[in-house]
């Protein structure tokens, strides 16, 4: 069972220098997507859930700078799959009989009864 859709690194430009799917390495491009810009500033980064280009599916990109000393040349990054995830994770636990477990943008929220 896999969690991630993609799990990828990224140059400087933004070009594909390695990826879990070697047929997406020098075709796609990710300099304009929002985590791109964060990582490269040095910071992670964590989307709100969104849809996936690619399948549809709920998913969350996760993305990190890599550093070489203290300069950022590039970004690994990861689109987790939240069904799969869901479905592992979440699904199988009992909360109460009438309440739910969600997830609001970041935060999980559980709803009482």
């Amino acid at each position: 069972m896999c969690y991630y859709e993609h799990i990828c690194l990224a140059d400087k430009s933004g070009d594909l220098l390695a990826s879990a799917d070697e047929t997406l390495i020098g075709k796609i491009s990710v300099k304009n997507r929002s985590f791109f810009p964060v990582s490269m500033q040095g910071k992670q980064y964590i989307s709100e859930v969104t849809k996936s280009q690619a399948t549809g599916n709920p998913v969350l990109m996760i993305s990190a700078p890599v550093k070489e000393k203290d300069e950022v040349t590039g970004v690994l990054f990861a689109v987790l799959d939240l069904n799969t995830f869901a479905a592992k994770f979440v699904d199988n636990i009992k909360v109460g009989e009438w309440a739910m477990l969600t997830l609001p943008g970041r935060r999980p929220h559980i709803s009482p009864p």
